[in-house]
């Protein structure tokens, strides 16, 4: 009995001979360098933990950066430009309404009267000159201006929108491709640390047999994690070509360092306030105020029509003399089936309906900024949560390999789990923080307040 005692401590001592670089490397007091899958992981953590305004300063500034080059790059955004373009040109068309028309024609007839006919035509060409002003239209020209004016503001509106919907996707295919590099940084070290496992076990089955069924369990949790990695590595090609696809090749790199501008909880009264008067909303007020103007055009046609036309031109067919003529012509509705007040009622109820959007609208937005803000609020406190959790499982993990090491008070399974378990609560961390950065992210580009944007007004 006391022989098989010391075998098994002098197998035990030669173990642990064999593996004390690995404890000492694995203790408090260890020297070496971090890797740099666990130095991100480790930077995370400490950003959990800080509220610094200065480390937010100048993500805002990499954000800001990151927003205009989305918008340069975004081709809906200068679709909008365009149209905007566009309806500015309809105004200037809507005012030469009010300006003189003047045109100039020829003509040149030829027929078959008698010779001595005054109706007798030769083909010889005749010129005409017209002209012709309003001089009174109930308004009407007025309000096509502003209806035209309101639609300039409706397609800026719109303008703003694309600017800000450019921005928010660009921003959040950044958090992600962040999120996704954090994922495979986690899997790396889980592999790396399961790998590591794994060599030790081949030293220990050198040394003791017996226990190369333990290296069996260790190679097959390796291959495991060796998918792990690469999958994790997959999704993160995936999530760079989608940025990519938004701010353009060679611009992901905008996006390092930007995640402490999205982990500053926002002021949700400011947000919400500013989502009132947010591109959206803007839209639909301009809409109201075009449909106004229709009214107002429609009403304007019903009233009498007044205007002038002049005429300089041959005073009959066949002979060649000129003169002029001018005419004042007015005109009034007098019957038109009711297609008119049937126009006009139209235009009420769209102008009606446009009011009961914009109120949707706003409970909507309303709703989705305070919706946002607790879900990002639970993920950031969530992710403050896991940051103790992991360093304290960190500690149990170094206990777990010593026992198991050095003392066989622990087994391959228990360690091996541990190992799992770190690995599982790395990745809900990095989930948790990213979910918090995406929902503050989000809230800010709901209310159009993403770093940037405000720089783009106007352009």
């Amino acid at each position: 009995m006391h022989s098989v005692s010391a075998k098994k401590v002098l197998r035990s001592l030669v173990i642990a001979a064999v593996l004390a670089p690995r404890l000492a490397s694995a203790g408090p007091a260890a020297t070496h360098a971090i890797p740099e899958a666990d130095g991100a992981l480790n930077a995370l953590m400490a950003l959990s933990l800080q509220d610094s305004e200065g480390n937010a300063k100048q993500a805002n500034q990499r954000a800001a950066k990151l927003v205009r080059q989305a918008i340069s790059q975004s081709p809906s955004v200068r679709e909008a430009r365009m149209i905007a373009d566009a309806a500015l040109r309809d105004v200037d068309y809507a005012r030469a309404g009010k300006m003189p028309q003047v045109s100039i024609g020829a003509k040149s007839t030829v027929n078959t009267a008698d010779a001595q006919s005054l109706l007798k035509s030769d083909g010889t060409p005749m010129a005409t000159l017209n002209a012709d002003m309003p001089v009174y239209d109930g308004g009407r020209v007025d309000a096509m201006v502003k209806g035209r004016e309101a639609a300039v503001g409706s397609a800026m509106a719109i303008f703003a929108q694309r600017r800000q919907e450019a921005a928010s996707d660009a921003v959040k295919a950044c958090i992600d491709f962040e999120r996704k590099q954090a994922l495979q940084a986690s899997a790396a070290s889980y592999a790396r640390n399961v790998e590591a496992l794994v060599a030790m076990l081949k030293k220990i089955g050198d040394v003791d047999p017996g226990r190369a069924s333990e290296l069996v369990q260790a190679r097959s949790r390796l291959l495991q994690a060796e998918s792990s990695r690469q999958a994790a590595k997959a999704k993160v090609g995936e999530a760079q070509i989608q940025l990519e696809r938004l701010v353009g090749a060679g611009h992901a790199s905008d996006c390092d360092s930007i995640l402490p501008a999205f982990l500053q909880r926002p002021d949700l009264l400011a947000a919400r306030d500013a989502a009132a008067h947010s591109p959206a909303i803007v839209q639909i007020d301009e809409d109201y105020q075009q449909q106004l103007r229709a009214v107002d055009q429609i009403a304007a046609s019903r009233k009498p029509q007044l205007r002038v036309a002049a005429n300089y031109g041959p005073m009959n067919q066949g002979l060649n003399l000129y003169g002029a003529t001018v005419a004042l012509v007015a005109s009034v509705v007098i019957y038109d089936g009711r297609g008119m007040e049937s126009a006009e009622r139209a235009a009420v109820d769209r102008a009606g309906s446009l009011m009961e959007k914009k109120g949707q609208a706003l409970r909507q937005l309303d709703y989705d900024l305070q919706a946002a803000f607790e879900q990002a609020d639970a993920q950031w406190v969530t992710a403050r949560e896991y940051t103790d959790l992991l360093k304290v499982n960190e500690v149990v993990r170094q206990n777990i390999f010593t026992q198991w090491m050095a003392m066989g008070r622990r087994t391959l399974f228990e360690l091996l789990s541990t190992e799992a378990e770190q690995y599982a609560l790395q990745t809900n961390f990095v989930n948790a923080l990213f979910d918090a950065a995406s929902g503050f992210a989000a809230i800010q580009g709901k209310a159009a307040l993403l770093p940037g944007l405000a720089e783009e007004e106007g352009k």
